[in-house]
């Protein structure tokens, strides 16, 4: 009669396994959610220059797909893919700002040449 004891208390544990995991599920990244948007916004303004087009695409995309997982409560899921979002978004700001800075190193080399050509016409004179 001892033996069913050892089934019993596999059963047992087993079941509070499966309530311990129940309990430890991944809560809604609504915040996350949020900043991503966030970024992903200030990643938009900023397409002036086409830089980092496809990062804003791919950042829009992965919310999308953030906001059907979290509706389906694969939390976990959505969670990754806010952050994704965010580190594409971060991305696309990144390669905005680099085009800004190249087309003002772009102009001050011009203006450069422009004024070294204005001092060696000066010393030729």
């Amino acid at each position: 009669m001892s033996r069913p004891r050892p089934k019993i208390h596999g059963l047992l544990a087993f079941v509070a396994l499966f309530a311990l995991a129940g309990c430890a599920t991944t809560p809604p990244p609504t915040s996350e959610l949020a900043g991503a948007r966030s970024l992903v916004e200030r990643a938009s303004d900023g397409l002036d220059s086409g830089a980092g087009v496809a990062e804003v695409k791919r950042a829009e995309m992965w919310l999308r797909d953030a906001d059907v997982l979290l509706a389906d409560r694969r939390n976990t899921e959505a969670l990754l893919l806010a952050r994704r979002a965010s580190a594409s978004a971060e991305l696309a700001i990144a390669r905005q700002r680099a085009a800004v800075a190249a087309t003002a190193m772009a102009e001050a080399r011009a203006e450069n040449a422009r004024i070294e050509r204005e001092l060696n016409r000066g010393e030729s004179q």
